[in-house]
């Protein structure tokens, strides 16, 4: 997936989750750890660390501004710890339907 879809679908992994919920403002540390966790499943294939850690620091870059806009919007803890929970990007995709 190209750097600019993967900046997409984490900009809808991470707001249609806020949206649906109802609960506490989102903290930068829980809009982090959101993004942290879509990256790590992301990239889970890379067998390559050198590889897989500028990967990391690419998207999350490049996702920095999602991140100022996660902050503030309503989620829920049982959405949150769903995501951090997820260990696979299909299960991080069923937190969206609970």
């Amino acid at each position: 997936m190209s750097p600019s879809r993967f900046a997409v679908s984490v900009l809808v992994f991470v707001m249609t989750g806020l949206q649906l919920s109802c609960g506490r403002s989102a903290t930068r540390d829980d809009c982090d750890a959101m993004l942290k966790k879509h990256v790590e499943l992301k990239l889970a294939d890379e067998s390559n660390a050198a590889l897989r850690a500028q990967k990391t620091a690419d998207y999350t870059q490049m996702l920095r501004g999602q991140v100022d806009a996660c902050v503030g919007r309503k989620l829920t803890d049982s959405y949150l710890s769903c995501v951090k929970s997820a260990a696979s990007e299909s299960a991080l995709k069923a937190c969206r339907k609970d």
